[in-house]
């Protein structure tokens, strides 16, 4: 059997998105930010939460296309 938890019913993964977000930014040379200002923007998408989280990488689809690569 194979399970997703596209929505975080099952496991509440917004601890791994923050840190995930720490990572990349620190992969870019970016200031870290709070985990108060991450974890509301996780579950929103991808576009939002690069919007949100990371806008100092101007195109969101090319950013998280590198970011991706770089696991």
């Amino acid at each position: 059997m194979i399970a997703l938890d596209l929505d975080g019913t099952i496991e509440d993964s917004r601890d791994d998105m923050v840190s995930a977000v720490h990572q990349v930014r620190a992969a870019r040379g970016l200031r870290p930010i709070q985990d108060a200002d991450i974890r509301p923007n996780v579950s929103r998408g991808m576009p939002h939460l690069y919007a949100t989280c990371l806008p100092e990488l101007d195109d969101a689809a090319a950013s998280y296309a590198r970011a991706y690569a770089d696991g």
